[in-house]
């Protein structure tokens, strides 16, 4: 499989994020539903703590990512939901602890007036290829 980032000079500079990323012949495509920051008895961690449910959230991306044998480095797209548009300097900080930061991902950001789960701040939903 050759992934390619593309960062076309023709667009601003992108901060933590890919504009585009090609996949040619990939053979296997996960696709991770959205996470939130669940402990695994189902328990919204961290409330009202925007830091410590980003990292939640991706610990738990970590997690369903390595039962279908992949990793941070396979994912290809991310697309995040966050309540308030305050949290997006928070979830750059958290991310790019996680996310390959020399090719990172594409990546969308959405502010939205709320999500399914009570409590829960933030919604990671991630593509990977290997």
């Amino acid at each position: 499989m050759e992934t390619k980032f593309h960062n076309p000079k023709t667009l601003f500079s992108a901060p933590g994020f890919s504009h585009a990323v090609s996949v040619k012949d990939a053979r296997t495509w996960i696709y991770v539903s959205g996470q939130v920051s669940a402990d695994k008895d189902g328990k919204i961690v961290a409330p009202g703590d925007i830091e410590n449910q980003i990292r939640q959230t991706m610990k738990n991306i970590r997690l369903a990512l390595k039962d279908a044998g992949a990793d941070f480095k396979d994912v290809v797209k991310v697309n995040i939901y966050v309540t308030d548009i305050r949290f997006i300097e928070p979830v750059r900080k958290v991310r790019a602890e996680f996310l390959d930061q020399k090719n990172p991902p594409a990546i969308t950001s959405v502010a939205i007036a709320g999500l399914a789960r009570h409590g829960a701040l933030i919604e990671i939903e991630v593509i990977a290829a290997q």
